[in-house]
């Protein structure tokens, strides 16, 4: 692992050709991040690239990521821990471009944990990562299974076919009601915001009168 890979996951979470879920997070916070992340795709194709190499990111060294910020940002270090602030490695990114995250052959991890198997609306596994730095995990395997539906999930929790869900809001009082479920609840705090945010410079949001309309 290298500081640039840092670089390239960032400058890809900001590259408004990619339309990262986490672009704005990363935006905000970062050198010129507004500047590029509001670039139009097809409109400013031509400058994307070198508009990239102005943002606040940079490797001085193989072991060391720089990052300038657009402004005092006490939420950074919340920020760049982040699963979204993982690096990303060229070469894995040149071979499976927008797929290199959906296979555990190009799904390259650093942490205590990496994928063995993936199954689209299924099921992922993790195993211990024997490149680890730290100490080896005392588990073997983790099944994370996908359940779309809360009930169906509650339900298999109660058969034991899952070890642990996240309840519905719906969910949260008939749990805590219940003798045997309360039992094994875990209340834990969630500090959250939501916002919308309108792209001004792009029709038809770039007319004073449609957005005083809205």
């Amino acid at each position: 692992m290298k500081a640039q890979e840092f670089v390239l996951a960032w400058e890809r979470l900001i590259d408004p050709r990619l339309a990262s879920p986490r672009e704005t997070f990363f935006a905000d916070a970062i050198l010129n991040g507004d500047k590029v992340s509001l670039l139009d795709p097809q409109r400013d194709a031509a400058k994307l690239d070198a508009a990239l190499t102005t943002l606040g990111l940079k490797a001085t060294d193989d072991r060391t990521f720089q990052v300038t910020l657009s402004h005092r940002n006490p939420a950074f270090v919340w920020l760049a821990a982040m699963p979204a602030g993982a690096p990303i490695r060229q070469d894995v990114v040149d071979k499976s471009g927008d797929k290199w995250a959906t296979s555990p052959d190009s799904l390259i991890t650093n942490g205590p944990f990496k994928v063995s198997e993936m199954t689209a609306n299924d099921h992922l596994t993790v195993v211990p990562n024997t490149h680890y730095w730290g100490p080896r995990p005392t588990l073997t395997a983790i099944n994370f299974v996908v359940v779309n539906d809360g009930a169906a999930a509650l339900d298999k929790y109660k058969s034991g076919g899952l070890d642990e869900i996240d309840l519905q809001p719906a969910q949260a009082s008939g749990v805590a009601g219940d003798t045997s479920l309360s039992r094994e609840l875990s209340k834990t705090p969630s500090l959250t915001v939501f916002w919308l945010v309108f792209r001004v410079t792009s029709a038809p949001l770039n007319s004073a009168k449609v957005r005083r309309a809205i």
